[in-house]
């Protein structure tokens, strides 16, 4: 039977379309989304645990509410609304053709989803260039705390906002298109759809570059700057025993700042290259492996929701010292002991750079192996 006019197909071709996308509503095979879901939900689970740990430990003392533990706090809430809202609709995206949560959801998603990302990245950034200029510049020496909190939350205010403005565009041209076979409409997808596909290319360029070639040279630069300086007032230690020391620990702090850049590295660059290349070459959008490498390289991204509280929380002493007295084989100390080291906490906590930098009444750099253990 043939359909004329409108049509210029069969019923039973037609039939046997609608048949085909009802049954197959998915991007993948069952196996490979069997796969991607128990993967996705272990990172969101141990994503969220880490964070949720790391965010308790800082609020259960007042000793530990200092100005930068607000950059601590502000990178766990950016990951855990990775965990929460990125990460299981992505994978939704991932697995099945058909949009079904309607245009505000499908516009409002991938701005969060944007936003966060660009917020976890900007955090970690600022993170970098606070030690930089704490360490290197002694810039905090004589600053009052509260003129400190007041400069860390107006970063953080910063970051979010011009977050929020870079991901504004996704916001105006992301929508929900009918997908048709001739006049038939199969089902409806969210996408992005953009005037000219040269500007949508030039806004993943650009975002690319925001996300993570500028933020990993930032990074990488910062800490190589902080690494340098360390190992160069060593060497004018009068005590060779001493230079001796601090040659070792600035080695073990290298090593560790090199971690860092080279992990946010990792874990942003492969989704930005394959958004900007899909966006270039265009693949279609039927191929399995497209939807494989994007789950790939989406999944690397999210992992830094995991390494992130480890490396600026399990770094920071005073915030492992307090996750080690969680711990239920954690001998309890003495009354006495615990007190003392509240004290000391205290004490830390209050003088953060000020302790640091002076030695013997001059300007000084901090020791090395606190880098890393003072955000």
């Amino acid at each position: 039977m043939e359909i004329n006019g409108t049509f210029n197909f069969s019923l039973d071709e037609a039939y046997k379309i609608l048949v085909e996308h009802r049954g197959r509503n998915t991007n993948v095979d069952k196996v490979t989304e069997h796969v991607l879901i128990v993967v996705y939900s272990l990172l969101i689970m141990l994503g969220l645990f880490a964070n949720l740990v790391v965010s308790f430990v800082v609020a259960r003392r007042p000793q530990m509410h200092t100005a930068r533990n607000l950059f601590i706090v502000n990178l766990t809430l950016s990951d855990m609304t990775l965990c929460v809202i990125c990460m299981p609709f992505t994978l939704l995206k991932i697995i099945r053709r058909e949009w079904s949560m309607g245009e505000l959801l499908c516009k409002l998603v991938p701005v969060l989803q944007g936003t966060n990302i660009l917020v976890s990245v900007g955090t970690i950034t600022v993170i970098a260039l606070d030690r930089y200029f704490t360490i290197v510049h002694a810039y905090d020496l004589h600053a009052h705390d509260g003129t400190s909190r007041t400069r860390v939350v107006c970063s953080i205010v910063c970051v979010w906002l011009l977050s929020l403005i870079a991901t504004l565009p996704i916001f105006f041209y992301q929508v929900v298109e009918p997908f048709k076979f001739q006049e038939l409409v199969l089902y409806e997808i969210c996408i992005e759809s953009w005037p000219s596909q040269h500007l949508k290319v030039m806004y993943s360029a650009a975002i690319l570059l925001v996300q993570a070639v500028i933020p990993a040279l930032v990074v990488g630069g910062v800490h190589a700057s902080i690494s340098s300086h360390l190992h160069a007032h060593a060497k004018t230690q009068r005590d060779s025993r001493r230079a001796q020391r601090e040659l070792a620990r600035n080695k073990r702090t290298t090593m560790l700042l090199s971690v860092v850049a080279i992990l946010f590295a990792i874990s942003w660059l492969p989704l930005g290259i394959f958004s900007l290349v899909s966006e270039v070459v265009a693949p279609p959008d039927s191929s399995q492996s497209l939807y494989l490498t994007l789950a790939v390289c989406h999944v690397i991204a999210m992992s830094s929701a995991v390494s992130n509280p480890v490396m600026y929380g399990w770094m920071n002493s005073n915030i492992r010292q307090e996750l080690m007295q969680l711990l239920p084989f954690k001998r309890r100390r003495p009354v006495v002991e615990e007190a003392t080291t509240r004290t000391a906490l205290h004490t830390n906590c209050r003088k953060e750079s000020v302790t640091l930098l002076v030695h013997n009444g001059d300007k000084q750099p901090p020791p090395s192996n606190t880098v890393l253990t003072e955000v």
